[in-house]
């Protein structure tokens, strides 16, 4: 039987399955990213032998000895940087898109030179410090040597495709992320690699998601344990949420995705690209390629590791307990009575939460729904900022870590009023990459219908709603 391997190269945590030709999901792994440890804790950065080595012990977790391996692709939370030399080894680590530096300020009057609005119309993403576009003018700045010495300056997900094939090609999602590319015409922008001092040799050629990359280098077989007499195809994958979306089943403009993980992220079909350029989204090429659909995005940066301080705050001050047992929390959300629920906004004030003083009014467990409760407002808040109403969606999509909550699929469905469905959960993103390994070997995959599925109570419904509103009044 013949079968795929995708990966979900994501940012804290770096995921793969085995896919079989009948969209079966055959195995999984996921292995945490190992961050270097920092003096200086605005850096960000991992160690690149380490970090592909967790990903080659990632692959050999995934292979079937008994099946036959087609082809292999990933998806990518992009964003990330790395220079190569003559002979295609770092020179230097992988700069995360995590890492803050870039924000100091000392490249505040080349950030504010740029024309923010041409930039975002040509790339798809608004200007961020943190990204390729501002990470390389930080870098001019402080380690020119670095940037104008490499032979060539690529993101992992391509330098991940050298390695397996000898060949560097970047897909036309994440290459968005990268800042140097036209996304329309799917090439580089002379203007911003001027503006960067890159050359158009530095960095890799680009081309739609789906595309043959080349086939495993016998090095690359060798590597991963592969038989050598059977040729493996490596494919150009996409940025993490359009390919999570390809699994979840996002193809109308009335589904809306939620995407959950370090961010949390909005997912939506659009009507056209300037529409999504109009509504200040992060745009993906997604299908447009071959005449489908552009991808919209609506990011809450942070809002999972906010979430994850805040579970160590609530295990801390009310259970006394160091270390925080998310199943532990789960429980209690569960069982706290839905009427009896404090609005917290933590977000306006990430440092200043004091559980214990809600301790005197409220349970543990309605503390720890109001928690729960809090992210999908804020999230909510800021679609709304932005023009878009949940009502003007059919039903809501859910894939990342609160797929495995008993307790977060049905607040978010409680509080869009909507059906919500999980298809491959936490899989999502690894799942879309290995159907565009088949899809780019000739194999045409369907994915299972298959999901799980919450409907909202009316009645808590009508509760969580009324607390939104109690959320927004106190912004």
């Amino acid at each position: 039987m013949e079968y795929f391997i995708g990966l979900d190269l994501g940012t804290t945590a770096v995921k793969a399955v085995s896919l079989s030709a009948d969209g079966t999901v055959l195995r999984e792994c996921t292995k945490n990213v190992q961050f270097i440890e920092a003096a200086e804790p605005s850096a960000v950065e991992i160690d690149p032998d380490g970090y592909f080595q967790r990903i080659w012990e990632i692959i050999k977790n995934v292979t079937l000895d008994s099946y036959t391996l087609k082809g292999i692709a990933w998806a990518a939370a992009s964003g990330n940087l790395l220079f190569l030399d003559q002979q295609c080894f770092p020179v230097s680590p992988i700069y995360s898109w995590l890492d803050t530096r870039p924000a100091d300020g000392s490249i505040s009057r080349e950030l504010s030179a740029l024309d923010s609005d041409w930039v975002y119309r040509t790339v798809g993403w608004p200007v961020s410090p943190q990204f390729p576009l501002g990470r390389l003018l930080w870098l001019n700045k402080h380690t020119p040597s670095l940037v104008n010495g490499s032979h060539r300056i690529c993101m992992n997900n391509d330098y991940l495709g050298y390695l397996l094939t000898g060949k560097f090609l970047l897909d036309d999602s994440t290459a968005t992320t990268f800042y140097l590319y036209d996304q329309e015409k799917k090439e580089p922008s002379e203007e911003l690699l001027s503006i960067t001092g890159v050359k158009t040799s530095q960095i890799s050629p680009v081309r739609q998601t789906g595309t043959v990359l080349g086939e495993l280098t016998p090095e690359a077989h060798a590597l991963l344990g592969l038989r050598q007499d059977t040729p493996v195809k490596v494919v150009l994958g996409s940025f993490d949420h359009p390919s999570a979306a390809r699994a979840a089943g996002l193809a109308e403009e009335t589904q809306l995705m939620l995407s959950c993980g370090t961010s949390w992220v909005g997912c939506m079909i659009l009507p056209n690209r300037s529409w999504g350029l109009e509504n200040n989204m992060l745009i993906d090429p997604f299908t447009s390629s071959s005449g489908g659909s552009w991808f919209g995005m609506i990011s809450l940066p942070g809002a999972g590791k906010l979430f994850d301080l805040k579970v160590r705050q609530f295990f801390s001050q009310i259970l006394q307990e160091s270390s925080p047992c998310f199943k532990t929390f789960d429980r209690l959300a569960v069982e706290a009575d839905a009427s009896q629920v404090p609005v917290l906004q933590f977000f306006d004030a990430p440092d200043e939460e004091d559980f214990t003083k809600l301790a005197n009014t409220y349970t543990k467990e309605s503390i720890a729904r109001g928690i729960l409760e809090s992210v999908v407002f804020q999230f909510t808040a800021l679609l709304e900022s932005r023009g878009i109403s949940t009502q003007q969606y059919r039903e809501v999509l859910l894939v990342g870590g609160p797929t495995k909550s008993p307790i977060w699929p049905q607040i978010i469905s409680d509080m869009f009023g909507k059906p919500l469905y999980i298809r491959f959960g936490q899989n999502a993103g690894a799942v879309g990459a290995a159907a565009a390994a088949a899809a780019g070997t000739g194999t045409s995959i369907v994915l299972s219908d298959h999901a799980e599925a919450a409907e909202p109570d009316a009645a808590v419904s009508r509760l969580v709603q009324n607390r939104y509103q109690e959320f927004l009044r106190r912004r």
